[in-house]
């Protein structure tokens, strides 16, 4: 089964209407990931964010590079879980 990783929407009362930041750090294909490990870090400009893996898995596509600028709801990785 494949599970897609999609960033997340800030949580209600920050006052973020959505997440925006830059990839800092990211998994690779073929990675082997476990419930907990960070699967992509982004800078936020004020702070850094990370996206967590929710299963224990290996990594079989990545949908963002190192640089780019992602927003909350896009699709970073799937999982086969």
């Amino acid at each position: 089964m494949i599970h897609q990783v999609v960033l997340p929407e800030p949580e209600p009362n920050t006052g973020f209407s959505s997440l925006v930041g830059q990839v800092i750090s990211l998994v690779k294909e073929g990675d082997k990931v476990s419930k907990g490990d960070q699967l992509v870090e982004f800078d936020r400009g004020q702070d850094a964010f990370g996206v967590t893996s929710e299963h224990d898995g290996v990594v079989v596509k990545v949908h963002t590079e190192l640089g780019k600028t992602i927003t909350s709801g896009e699709l970073v990785v799937d999982i086969e879980v």
